[in-house]
C-alpha cells in the first residue's frame, strides 16, 4: 500500500476515498486508500503490493462511524485499503457485458494476496433498474445485471472484503446513463438507492457511496454548488445541476444528497453512507455546513485526491479543508 509522506491522526467522519488513476489497460484496478490514518495516494507514485507492515485485518462486518473512526461490529477500528474495479458503470450500457474483467474466485484470492480489505464497485442506474435499455442485450441489464452484482458483492464480503457500492452513471428521463453527470437525477436515482439499499441492508460490510464526483454549478466551489449538492432542485437552474462536462447546458431535476440518503434510510438500511463534496468530490470546504441530516448519524465524507495541480492536491488545502472534517 502507498502511504502518505506525512502522518495523519485517525480520520473517518471522512472516508477519504483517495483514487490513483493508474494509466494501464481498460481493466485497470485503481488504487485507493480509505483513511483511518489517511493514505494519500498520488498517480505519480508507483503501486506497491508490499503490505508486510500491516497488522492482521479486522473484520469488515458491522461497519459504522464512531466519532472520526470506522468501527466494525466488534468495536474494532477498521482501516479500509483497496481497489476500484471499474466497468460496472459502462460495460452494460455499452452493450458488451457487465464486468469486463475477472470476478471469479481466483481474482478474489489475488485481491486478498495484496492484503486489501475493500473494493469500490461503480454502478449504472439504468442497468440496475432496467430502464432506458432498449437495444441492449437483456443479459447485461435488469435482473441479470442485479444478480451478477449481488453475487460478486456477496462473494467479496464473504471473503472479508468490504464493498463500496457507488452510483457512478445516471441520467434523467428517457436519456441513457452513458457518462458522468453533474448531479444525480430525481427520475431514477432515488429509485436506484431504494432498490440497492433493500438489496444490501442485511450486509453490513457494504457501504453506500451516494453519487460519484458531482460537479454542480459548472464545477465551482460556491454556495450555490453546495446547496445544489445537498438539496437538488425540482426545476433546473443555471447553477443546479449546471453545465455538463463539455460545457453544454443541462435541464433536469437534480436529486440532492439529502433525497438520496432519505431513500436509503427509508428502507431500514443502517449501512455506512458516503457523501461527496463538490468539484468532482475534490473539495470539502463547506461539507460540514451542507452535510445531509442522517437520523442514524452514520455518514462519512468522501474526497477524491488527484495529482498535483488539481483540486485540493496539496498539504495546505488538506490542512484547511480535510482536517476540520476529520477532527
Amino acid at each position: 500500500m502507498i502511504d502518505s509522506p506525512r502522518s495523519w491522526r485517525p480520520v473517518p467522519t471522512v472516508v477519504l476515498t483517495v483514487l490513483a488513476r493508474l494509466k494501464q489497460r481498460r481493466w485497470a484496478w485503481r488504487a485507493w486508500g480509505v483513511g483511518l490514518a489517511v493514505a494519500l495516494v498520488w498517480a505519480s507514485v508507483p503501486w506497491s503490493a508490499d503490505t508486510s507492515s500491516l497488522a492482521q485485518a479486522a473484520s469488515v462486518s458491522g461497519l459504522h462511524r464512531s466519532g472520526n473512526q470506522i468501527l466494525n461490529g466488534a468495536g474494532q477500528v477498521v482501516r479500509l485499503r483497496g481497489v476500484d474495479i471499474p466497468s460496472g458503470e459502462y460495460a452494460c450500457i455499452q452493450d458488451f457485458g457487465i464486468f469486463s474483467g475477472p470476478t471469479d474466485a481466483a481474482s478474489i484470492q489475488a485481491l486478498l494476496s495484496w492484503k486489501i480489505n475493500a473494493v469500490r464497485l461503480p454502478l449504472n442506474e439504468d442497468c440496475w433498474l432496467g430502464v432506458n435499455t432498449a437495444g441492449i442485450d437483456p443479459a447485461y441489464v435488469g435482473a441479470n445485471y442485479r444478480n451478477t452484482v449481488i453475487d460478486y458483492v456477496t462473494r467479496l464480503t464473504a471473503a472479508g472484503i468490504a464493498v463500496i457500492v457507488d452510483l457512478h452513471w445516471a441520467a434523467p428521463g428517457a436519456q441513457k446513463a452513458v457518462d458522468q453527470r453533474p448531479m444525480a437525477d430525481r427520475d431514477h436515482s432515488p429509485a436506484f438507492w431504494t432498490s440497492v439499499a433493500n438489496t444490501f441492508k442485511t450486509n453490513t460490510a457494504v457501504i453506500f457511496d451516494l453519487f460519484n464526483e458531482p460537479y454542480p454549478d459548472n464545477n465551482q466551489d460556491t454556495t450555490a454548488a453546495w446547496t445544489c449538492l445537498r438539496d437538488g432542485v425540482a426545476v433546473a437552474t443555471a447553477s443546479c445541476p449546471g453545465p455538463d462536462g463539455n460545457g453544454a447546458a443541462t435541464n433536469y431535476a437534480a436529486a440532492g444528497m439529502q433525497q438520496l440518503l432519505d431513500a436509503v434510510r427509508a428502507t431500514g438500511a443502517t449501512n455506512l453512507v458516503m457523501v461527496a463534496g463538490v468539484a468532482y468530490t475534490g473539495v470539502l470546504r463547506l461539507w460540514l455546513t451542507f452535510k445531509p441530516n442522517d437520523p442514524l448519524n452514520n455518514i462519512a465524507a468522501s474526497v477524491h485526491i488527484y495529482p498535483p495541480g488539481s483540486q485540493c492536491s496539496n498539504q495546505a488545502c488538506w490542512d484547511a479543508q480535510l482536517a476540520p472534517v476529520a477532527a
